[in-house]
Parts: structure tokens; C-alpha cells; sequence
């Protein structure tokens, strides 16, 4: 696994949520974002830093997952807006992106209204075309798509809790039977964070699959 030492963790304001993103090496010329999957997180793909070492890579925790803020809403503008936010928080003109499966679908909706800020697109697994059967022309719904992502903002939400890092990792194993306890392992500590006590859980939602269990201290992890 990656050294977490080669990792630099910054969190920012995305469009109604606070977003968690892990840069390695920031001195590069060329960025590249990378989007990840639906129940999962950024760190599931650091595997991409040892074969770009060229490239500076952006691991966004998207909203609802590892250490990004679990605000209950999950709309597709929600996270398009967040990674517009990524782009002005990190002062990035363009950059190349790459999503997997959700995150492939982020991706696509993104360059389709804002492809002036994508220099090249990489889908993995990703979904099909939205349905734009609005009765709008394509210029226009381009244009009410950018309008209402920009306009994007409403108080965050709060999250569930698991009860520990451990706990975490019974989950990953649990819903992931392929993968390995070392690499569950991994993605428990680098996907979840202490949280303060006595807080409720989040009504649920597509992304909420993180429930507070039992007494003591509470953890935010995987699905």
C-alpha cells in the first residue's frame, strides 16, 4: 500500500458539505483528479500513484464517503457542484479527470457543462447519458445545469457512526469477500475519523451506510 506519509489531506468547502481530498505529489505540473465509486473512497485507488508518478493526483472523498462530510443530500448537481469547488479550492484552470463507476458519472456530467476545465476525461465503469427529456434544447439545459450547480448551498447535515475502526473493517470484509484483511484494513484507517459523542445518526439516504452502534466513541467508515 501507498506510504500515507507521501499524502497530504485538505479539506474544503463543497457545495452544501464539507469535502475531503488526499493530493500526492503536489509539486507536479499536470493534475489529475480522481473520482471513485459509489460505498467506497478515495483511497481505494491510491494503486494510480506508483504507475503516474508524474502526474499530481487528487483523491476526492466524495460527500457520503470516507472523511468527506455525510450531509444527506445526494443529488447529482450536489456532487458536480463539489468538484467544481475542488477545481477553485486547489486554483486548478483545467484539469484531467478520471471516474469510476459514480464518480465515472460525476465525471461525464461535469466535462458535458464545464469542458473548458477538463483537459482529458477517463471513464471506468461509468453510467450511461442522463436523460434530458426536459423538452429543453441541449444549450439550454447546459445552461440551467451550470446555473443551478453554481448557485449550489445549504447548511450541512450530520453523520451516523460505527462504533470503531474495527468495526470497519468487519463491514469492508463483509460486503467485499475478495478482498483482503490487509486492504481492509488499510482503507479502515485511512477511510474513517473520530467523531464527537452523542450525536444521531443521519435519516437514510443513497450514501448513509454509516450507523451508530452500540455505546462509546463513534467512528464515520465504509459501507
Amino acid at each position: 500500500m501507498l506510504n500515507k506519509q507521501a499524502m497530504k489531506r485538505w479539506t474544503f468547502e463543497g457545495a452544501d458539505a464539507r469535502i475531503s481530498a488526499q493530493v500526492f505529489n503536489d509539486a507536479a505540473e499536470h493534475t489529475l483528479i480522481v473520482l471513485h465509486g459509489m460505498r467506497d473512497h478515495g483511497s481505494s485507488l491510491h494503486c494510480l500513484a506508483a504507475t503516474l508518478p508524474h502526474f499530481k493526483i487528487v483523491f476526492a472523498d466524495l460527500r457520503g464517503h470516507g472523511q468527506s462530510d455525510h450531509s444527506g443530500a445526494y443529488s447529482m448537481s450536489h456532487f458536480v457542484a463539489d468538484l467544481l469547488a475542488l477545481y477553485d479550492f486547489f486554483d486548478l484552470t483545467s484539469a484531467h479527470v478520471l471516474g469510476h463507476s459514480l464518480g465515472g458519472h460525476i465525471a461525464t456530467r461535469f466535462a458535458a457543462l464545464f469542458p473548458e476545465r477538463v483537459t482529458n476525461l477517463v471513464i471506468v465503469d461509468g453510467f450511461g447519458p442522463p436523460n434530458t427529456q426536459t423538452g429543453l434544447g441541449i444549450h439550454t439545459w447546459i445552461a440551467a445545469q451550470r446555473a443551478q450547480i453554481e448557485q449550489l448551498g445549504a447548511a450541512p447535515r450530520r453523520s451516523g457512526r460505527l462504533q470503531d475502526k474495527a468495526a470497519a473493517t468487519e463491514r469492508y470484509l463483509r460486503n467485499q469477500p475478495r478482498l483482503s484483511e490487509e486492504a481492509a484494513r488499510y482503507l479502515s484507517e485511512m477511510g474513517v475519523q473520530a467523531a464527537p459523542e452523542g450525536r444521531p445518526p443521519d435519516p437514510p439516504g443513497p450514501c448513509s451506510g454509516h450507523t451508530r452502534v452500540g455505546p462509546g466513541r463513534r467512528w464515520r467508515g465504509p459501507r
